[in-house]
Order: structure tokens, then sequence, then C-alpha cells
């Protein structure tokens, strides 16, 4: 994910995009090959007819895909489709060996890489727990998360965030955060009090949690995130 506290859901840094493709091959056989994010420890794998996976370091198993997420590529576009759901919508374009996939929002550029290696040892952030998993639209509810993490900074700051618009972007809330002075293994948790929301054109509602830089101004990416789906029901 790049990090603002209004967030673009940048997994596209944790994403599994499938591109049903264009008429035409050539039109995203320019993208094949595998891609690297350094800022997130994310890769992409790119199809020559256009499939694309994401690869995102885990605490224990390596790097692993995220499947609940697809996309649809067609030139020199990507739609985002989480869920069954169209939300995002990304450019992409390559100069030899940097791929920029860009929004009016934000801007990516990944470096070609070679193969995925076996395990990661980089910074990960893992949901253990999390209640409720169901709310009601419009009627403040506390959320409780427990989470373990990996850090190899100095120093980090972990914060909840809840998806707020139909793009499927989300915004970290202000009221607590966990923090970590020192690099290694962890664990810990937080609550935060959030009114759900249903949205017209039925973008998943998510809570997201992220392990970020500490006192960080304007955009910037977080060192590790994960998130789990929350079921809003109609307050009517």
């Amino acid at each position: 994910m790049l990090k603002m506290k209004s967030i673009i859901p940048t997994t596209l840094l944790g994403l599994f995009l499938v591109g049903c493709g264009s008429d035409s091959k050539d039109d995203t056989s320019e993208y094949s090959g595998l891609w690297y994010y350094l800022e997130s420890d994310t890769y992409f794998d790119i199809s020559n007819s256009g499939s694309l996976s994401s690869y995102s370091c885990t605490l224990n198993d390596g790097y692993v895909i995220e499947k609940n997420i697809s996309g649809v590529i067609e030139g020199n576009s990507l739609q985002i489709i989480d869920n069954g759901v169209e939300t995002s919508v990304f450019t992409l374009e390559r100069d030899d060996t940097v791929l920029t996939i860009a929004s009016d929002e934000i801007t990516l550029l990944f470096e070609k890489s070679d193969p995925i290696p076996n395990g990661c040892l980089g910074n990960a952030i893992e949901i253990s727990f999390s209640s409720p998993l169901e709310a009601i639209e419009g009627i403040e509810t506390s959320f409780i998360v427990n989470f373990d993490y990996r850090l190899t900074a100095a120093s980090a700051d972990v914060e909840i965030g809840f998806t707020s618009d139909e793009s499927g972007s989300y915004t970290i809330s202000a009221q607590e955060s966990f923090s970590i002075d020192e690099s290694g293994l962890g664990s810990g948790s937080l609550m935060v009090d959030e009114v759900p929301v249903i949205f017209e054109n039925l973008a998943p509602y998510y809570l997201h949690i992220n392990m970020s830089p500490k006192d960080t101004e304007g955009p910037y990416s977080p060192y590790a995130s994960d998130k789990t789906l929350i079921s809003v029901s109609s307050n009517q």
C-alpha cells in the first residue's frame, strides 16, 4: 500500500491481479516479467497474456499471493476488482527495466527483478485476531485487533485504518497507535472506534493495519500491512 493519512490500497502492494486481457496480446506483453518494489518488499509477476500475481513478505510463509483481489489490463490501463467490485484504475508505463504504476494520487516504480527468493526476512505484520468481523452501517463500533510483526528498521508505529471511499482507499484512525522502539519480532494489540459504511458501488469494507515509519509527513510507504474484511449490514 504508499501511505498517507488517506491511503490508496496499494496492495497493489499485496494484490492478486488477473489480467483478463485485451483483444491484442501485444497490448500487455510489454509489461511481462518479474518486478520488485523495494519500499514494501513486493514482487509483481506479469505473464505475456497480462495476468499479474503479487507476492508480499509474510512472517512465516515466505512470499505469498493475496487472492481476494483481481484486475483487468486493457492496453495501458489496469482496473482493480476487489471481491467482485470495480474500484481503482491505474496506468502502466515501462521504460526498459522500470515499470511505473500510477493513478492521480500515487506513482509506484517497480524494477526488473531476479527470481523470487524462497524465503523472506523483511518487514511483515499479520493480524492474529480481530473482533468483531460483522458490524451495522452507521453504528459506532469498537474494533479490537491483535497482531504479530517482524521489524527490520529501528522503530515504527502500528496504526489501524478503515476503507473510506468507493475506490478502496482507506483512512488511518487518529485515536490510537502502537509504538515499536526496536527491531525484531513482537506482538501487540489495538482498539479503535469506527462508524462503518456501505458504499454505493458495494465496495468491500476492510479494517487495515499498517506498520509505518515514525514521525513522517506527507505520502510515504508502510513497512508492511495487513487487512481483514468486515461484513457491514444495513441499518434499515
